[in-house]
């Protein structure tokens, strides 16, 4: 991430303790309070630091930290933003400090603040805008009531892409004041009424007319007779009071848990952390938080009120949950040591589920892409973690983009049906508990997208995953980029970095990975992306083989809703098929799952080849004729030779029959090419077509 070694102390907080660094080459600064909040609050000015800060040093006394992170002159712009997230991220695992920030926005402050709230609405707690800019066309702009600034606009236009004669752009933060009312922010908004280098008119005005339109809590300061300077107030108790006051009351649950969400578990439990504080306006008396976990189904108590470790402005609490639910979370508090029927309210958590949890990557066809119509109706206790950051009843699209806090994996087009939810369903019946699903797959994207040198949906995923503290496996569909491009042919060595990459960085050296071997693609293609396909299916097949806690599941075998795309069908088939795998992997099921995989080809005549197969339970069958002269296929120097014959010949051995000699050396293909239009040998108990494989050297007897 860029991280720089620490800076020099900044004389205007000489007197407290500071600590400055750099992140992607931007300096940022932490300045500590003398005597930290214990949920250890922070407000983040996000341009100006030490400008009018009346308010900013008031709420140092009270134990608020200050922040800032300098990226001037980017204008709130989307790769502003994204750093931004980067500082809070390590602010938040570096400093411990809360996982909601203030943000406080003055003059084009404003623009960085609001944009990044509605980028990032679960990370910001409060906006404090003081004579905001919010439309860039106002300032820099100039083509209001202002002047504008002519220098900024130039800097502002290369930044945005502003042509000459265009009134619009993409964020400016004008627009995201409806982001910013659907997820009901908080507003202190201050300004001056006689303001000529940022209208009040044409910026602080607008949002304050929208979130009064829309009947969501706004506080409007407007000084009289005051321009554009002095920002804040002299007396900055309106302020520090607002910034300070929670309009909730009762027992508050701040971290830990939400709404349908589900749980790893190890060794049949889950550890459930939950941080919050007891609010009661102005009783003055000192309360104990209470918690318990019930069966959502009938109320049952799993174990009695347990009190929280209580904390300077908080509490805390480590629940031991067993593998199950669904549970409701609950809490109360009260000034006894004890709680009863009547003690005061506290915040509840719902539908929460303790089992396993599956991070789907990899793209479209792991996205979902299946627009024919089926039945696979959600179902309680399979549960997702939507794109938007909240848990939910798990459904279809899974990767829908409605909201999202993801834009990485954002698909162009809307997807459709996955294997997913059939694969969750068919687990959780055989395991008796809940099943969580993570999505971040993206239609069309690369082995290197997902890897750690280049990778933005790499990051995205280890974000997740490390927010989410530990997955049961990763499950993966991807290549189809690859088997068109150049890069097939070192898809294997990719695939394995970021496996082992993925692994360092979650602190998982046993990760399992679930893949799936590539399925048809019916384009026209060209003889090298024909192998392409054939060559990434390899490096499939010898994932699994070399590298350990890797599986491979054929795709083969269903039908296509496009030219690429599995259907809906396919996708129930598919789900299935990788639940049993993990059954059979990871949970010691006696379940048969591995697909027949090729074991040698061996020339036992001039004209014959024997292939034996591994994986095979009972015995091989091929029931269609026409396939057996095009599966499989012979090359020497270029030059392809077909059988004109093909046996099964005992349990797992196919005997291949050719019209000419064979040449020394060659090697062997099976269902390799891209459009793989024929019927496969099956296991005749499980029906799970061979894996296909791609150059294997043909033996000599």
């Amino acid at each position: 991430m860029g991280y720089g070694k620490e800076l020099g102390k900044l004389e205007m907080y000489e007197e407290y303790e500071q600590k400055r660094f750099c992140i992607e080459g931007h300096e940022g600064i932490v300045i500590y309070p003398k005597k930290p909040r214990e949920d250890r609050a922070y407000i983040w000015r996000t341009e100006f630091l030490g400008a009018f800060d009346y308010a900013d040093r008031e709420l140092l006394k009270k134990g608020w930290f200050l922040v800032y992170y300098k990226i001037s002159d980017q204008f709130g712009s989307p790769d502003a933003v994204k750093k931004m997230r980067k500082f809070q991220k390590y602010l938040e695992e570096t400093y411990q400090l809360k996982e909601k920030a203030v943000l406080f926005g003055f003059s084009r402050g404003g623009l960085y603040a609001v944009n990044y709230a509605a980028t990032y609405p679960q990370k910001v707690w409060k906006l404090y805008l003081d004579a905001p800019v919010l439309d860039l066309f106002s300032w820099p702009g100039g083509f209001g009531r202002g002047n504008g600034s002519k220098k900024d606009w130039e800097l502002c236009k290369k930044i945005f892409q502003i042509t000459p004669g265009t009134r619009d752009c993409t964020g400016n933060a004008i627009h995201n004041i409806s982001t910013l009312i659907k997820h009901q922010i908080p507003v202190l908004l201050i300004a001056g009424d006689s303001d000529a280098v940022v209208p009040f008119q044409e910026n602080g005005k607008l949002l304050y007319a929208d979130y009064q339109l829309a009947d969501i809590p706004i506080v409007c300061i407007i000084k009289k007779g005051v321009g554009h300077h002095p920002h804040s107030l002299e007396n900055p108790k309106e302020i520090v009071d607002w910034v300070c006051y929670d309009r909730q009351y009762g027992c508050i649950i701040e971290q830990g848990a939400k709404d349908w969400q589900i749980f790893q578990q190890t060794n049949g439990r889950a550890e459930i952390t939950l941080k919050g504080r007891c609010v009661d306006h102005g009783s003055g008396q000192s309360y104990h938080a209470f918690v318990r976990v019930v069966e959502e189904a009938d109320g049952r108590p799993l174990f009695p009120w347990k009190r929280c470790e209580k904390q300077e402005n908080g509490w805390n609490v480590v629940l031991s949950v067993p593998a199950g639910g669904l549970y409701r979370i609950e809490t109360c508090m009260d000034v006894a040591e004890c709680c009863n029927e009547w003690s005061k309210r506290g915040d509840c958590i719902h539908h929460v589920g303790v089992g396993d949890v599956f991070a789907i990557a990899g793209q479209s066809n792991s996205a979902g892409y299946g627009k024919d119509m089926i039945t696979d109706e959600q179902e309680l206790g399979i549960h997702l973690l939507k794109n938007n950051g909240k848990w939910d009843l798990a459904s279809h699209p899974m990767n829908d983009s409605t909201n999202t806090i993801h834009p990485q994996n954002r698909d162009g087009a809307n997807t459709g049906q996955s294997p997913y939810l059939s694969f969750a369903k068919y687990l959780k019946r055989t395991l008796g508990y809940p099943i969580g699903l993570i999505q971040t797959a993206l239609g069309g994207s690369s082995i290197r997208q997902w890897s750690f040198d280049e990778g933005d949906l790499y990051q995205n995923l280890i974000d997740i995953l490390q927010r989410e503290r530990k997955v049961k496996a990763i499950l993966w569909y991807q290549g189809c980029t690859e088997a068109m491009r150049e890069e097939a042919d070192s898809y294997g060595k990719d695939f394995a970095n970021m496996v082992n990459q993925i692994r360092q960085d979650t602190k998982d050296a046993s990760l399992p990975f679930f893949t799936f071997q590539l399925h048809r693609f019916l384009y026209a293609c060209t003889d090298e992306q024909r192998r392409g396909w054939g060559m990434v299916r390899e490096a499939q097949r010898q994932a699994a083989k070399k590298l350990d806690q890797v599986f491979v599941i054929p795709a083969m075998g269903g039908t296509m809703c496009d030219q690429i795309h599995n259907s809906a069908l396919t996708n129930l088939l598919l789900g299935e098929r990788m639940a049993k795998s993990v059954l059979g992997h990871l949970y010691r099921k006696k379940i048969v799952c591995d697909a027949p995989d090729i074991k040698r080809a061996v020339k036992t005549h001039k004209n014959i080849i024997l292939l034996e197969f591994s994986d095979v339970s009972s015995q091989l069958v091929w029931y269609s004729e026409q396939a057996k002269r095009k599966i499989f296929v012979v090359e020497k120097d270029g030059k392809m030779m077909y059988p004109s014959q093909c046996d099964i010949v005992k349990k797992n051995k196919i005997k291949l029959i050719f019209d000419e000699v064979l040449p020394n050396d060659c090697v062997i293909h099976g269902a390799a090419d891209s459009d793989v239009i024929c019927d496969l040998p099956v296991d005749f108990i499980t029906r799970l077509p061979i894996l296909a494989f791609y150059g294997v050297p043909v033996e000599e007897v």
